[in-house]
């Protein structure tokens, strides 16, 4: 409701996880040149990391990292973004139910992908496979390694098409955006929406009476969009001795 309310485009098409929109959104923003960071919770889209595309990876409310191409590789023993699937397969992944193959975890199965490249790969010189416990384990589940496989994968061509300048954040309409966040009961957010003439923060204060030596600050706000003012933000925030985040 929220980013109906702020005019953000909302893309869905029944038969497809929000993955696959997100895979096929981010293909074609790279076409296009855009830089696009992907904020989730999912290990899954880390496939989709590339010199345009990073993935802001939520481990939980407080925890969150970044992955570009070099943290993808330190992530997984020096493999790159396209054998995320593969290790996937091997090793499963509980949270969307890919069972993976019994008794291989994480570091197993990215040692066999080291050795033999791909899961195609490592089917095709399963002979190879040692110790044999491991052989046996990959041979008793192949149908499973290879389904968890193609469900882990991304799709990228869905027929949808990425609208930049819908894309744009501006222009909304601030009475619908502060109705729909008082209708949520997210007063909190209220104050932190721009565009107002009259700080919100009276009415606020009228439904929910809080503390009333709280000092009134002016604020200024000032967009930081390119590298030359995010430099002079640092040393302004240097100079200030201590900061609020």
């Amino acid at each position: 409701q929220i980013m109906e309310a702020f005019g953000v485009p909302i893309y869905e098409m029944e038969g497809f996880e929000g993955d696959d929109v997100l895979g096929t959104l981010c293909h074609q923003a790279e076409e296009a040149g855009v830089d696009t960071i992907i904020l989730t919770g999912d290990t899954d889209t880390l496939q989709l990391v590339s010199p345009l595309v990073r993935v802001a990876l939520h481990y939980s409310i407080q925890e969150r990292k970044v992955y570009d191409g070099l943290a993808v590789r330190e992530r997984y023993g020096g493999l790159g973004a396209d054998k995320v699937t593969d290790i996937k397969a091997l090793q499963g992944d509980a949270s969307d139910n890919i069972p993976g193959v019994p008794g291989i975890g994480a570091k197993t199965a990215v040692k066999l992908v080291q050795q033999f490249g791909s899961l195609e790969g490592l089917y095709e010189g399963l002979d190879q496979v040692t110790p044999p416990r491991i052989q046996q384990l990959l041979r008793d589940h192949k149908e499973q390694a290879f389904q968890g496989k193609e469900l882990t994968t991304i799709v990228r061509d869905m027929p949808i098409k990425l609208d930049l300048d819908a894309m744009r954040f501006e222009g909304f309409d601030r009475d619908k955006v502060v109705n729909t966040l008082r209708e949520l009961e997210f007063s909190s957010m209220l104050n932190r929406i721009p565009g107002g003439q009259a700080p919100v923060q009276g009415t606020l204060l009228e439904a929910e009476p809080g503390p009333s030596n709280i000092p009134k600050v002016e604020r200024h706000y000032k967009v930081v969009d390119t590298p030359v003012a995010l430099t002079a933000m640092a040393e302004e925030l240097r100079s200030a001795g201590t900061f609020a985040f």
